[in-house]
């Protein structure tokens, strides 16, 4: 009887010793990730997150607490940005600081809770662009105690469901806020125009900025000045075809009269029809974005369009205006 409760008793030490020992050898670190798609661009989500003062109606980190107060810091926007909250008497609980950011990219934040109930987070997003849309990546890494580790499953899991509430949250409240911002999109008509232009392929990582159009234009602005051809109204770029790669890209500049005549790479075109349009002012890196947004209207309400779409430049860099103040008319011609 004796040596029966001696096995018992050192088969429990046992026991508890690999219990222990499972403990101190299992990785007290968890990660939660998520992705999903935004119906914005990585600029504008980028924006967006790395604003503090933007998080309070989908912030999963402040939901524990009752009739909180929020102190953001002096700048709320960008790197070193932070706020903290407290409770109804004023008992600071928990503070949130974007640590690093890489411009519409990724965005690395940390949150440190201050009272022990909680660990801190190491939380980073990144930003991938997905056609029109944006893929974003969620990734949430903290630590449990010594102890907490047995349940570290459980905990897992109740956060991934707090995170995917947020994030709902937060698609909604994303897309609503860039739909506030855009352009009204209008039918209209583009008139009758004689253009002559020049027809390049260019690698998609020069688009942005449109410096490849300038000196396109002045060439056939040259061109017309030997010929005697007078301008009728801004420049234009027609997107044709692309891979992965390149963009096929039309440069053209309207020409009054009709008996037009061509030279080499410079030839005569015809642009003439009925449109869906929108007027944007601001800087040519931001065009793709709001092309991609007429693009997006026109999928999603089945509306037909026969022809690629073109940007007409009505105020542009060689009007000497800053870059908020250029004016640029995106169409799809029906």
């Amino acid at each position: 009887m004796k040596r029966f409760k001696n096995l018992i008793i050192y088969g429990s030490l046992i026991l508890i010793g690999i219990f222990l020992l499972w403990l101190k050898f299992t990785d007290p670190n968890y990660v939660v990730i998520r992705q999903f798609e935004v119906e914005v661009p990585p600029k504008f989500a980028y924006e967006y997150l790395l604003n503090v003062e933007k998080r309070a109606n989908w912030s999963p980190w402040e939901k524990e607490t009752e009739n909180l107060e929020r102190i953001y810091s002096l700048n709320p926007i960008g790197e070193k940005a932070n706020y903290r909250w407290t409770d109804a008497k004023g008992e600071k609980l928990g503070e949130l600081t974007i640590l690093k950011a890489k411009q519409d990219k990724e965005i690395d934040i940390q949150v440190n809770y201050f009272e022990s109930a909680h660990k801190d987070l190491e939380i980073e997003w990144t930003f991938t662009r997905v056609g029109t849309k944006t893929l974003l990546d969620w990734e949430v890494k903290t630590k449990t105690s010594f102890l907490g580790r047995i349940g570290k499953g459980e905990v897992i899991q109740t956060m991934g469901n707090s995170l995917d509430e947020s994030l709902n949250l937060l698609k909604i409240e994303l897309e609503e806020a860039y739909l506030a911002v855009m352009p009204e999109i209008k039918d209209g008509y583009f008139p009758y125009k004689n253009f002559l232009s020049v027809t390049k392929t260019i690698a998609k990582s020069r688009l942005g900025d449109r410096a490849f159009v300038w000196p396109n234009i002045e060439k056939i602005q040259a061109y017309m000045q030997e010929k005697g051809y007078e301008q009728d109204g801004a420049p234009i770029t027609i997107f044709h075809s692309e891979n992965k790669a390149n963009q096929t890209v039309e440069i053209a500049v309207p020409v009054k009269g009709n008996s037009i005549e061509g030279n080499g790479d410079i030839v005569p075109t015809l642009i003439v029809g009925k449109v869906y349009y929108v007027e944007f002012q601001g800087p040519h890196h931001e065009l793709d974005d709001v092309r991609y947004y007429l693009e997006d209207y026109i999928i999603k309400n089945d509306l037909g369009v026969c022809c690629d779409p073109l940007e007409e430049y009505v105020v542009m860099p060689s009007d000497k205006v800053m870059g908020s103040q250029l004016v640029t008319k995106i169409y799809f011609p029906k």
